[in-house]
C-alpha cells in the first residue's frame, strides 16, 4: 500500500496539532487548580478563625480572681 507524502506530513501534523491543543489544554486546567486551591486555604484558615471565636463566646463563664 502507497502513501502519498503529503498525506504522512498532514498526519504528523494533525498529531502534532492535538498534542499542543490537550498541552495548552492541561496548562490551563493546571493554573486554574492551583488558584482554587489557594482560595480554599484562604477559606480554612477564615474557618478556623470563625471556630475560635465561637469556642471563646461559648467557654466557660469566666471568673473573677479573688485576692
Amino acid at each position: 500500500m502507497f502513501v502519498s507524502p503529503d498525506v504522512i506530513g498532514m498526519v504528523i501534523a494533525l498529531f502534532a496539532f492535538a498534542a499542543t491543543v490537550v498541552g495548552g489544554v492541561g496548562a490551563m486546567l493546571a493554573r486554574l487548580s492551583r488558584k482554587i486551591d489557594t482560595r480554599l486555604e484562604r477559606v480554612e484558615s477564615e474557618l478556623v478563625d470563625v471556630k475560635v471565636a465561637i469556642a471563646r463566646i461559648e467557654g466557660p463563664p469566666r471568673r473573677l480572681q479573688q485576692l
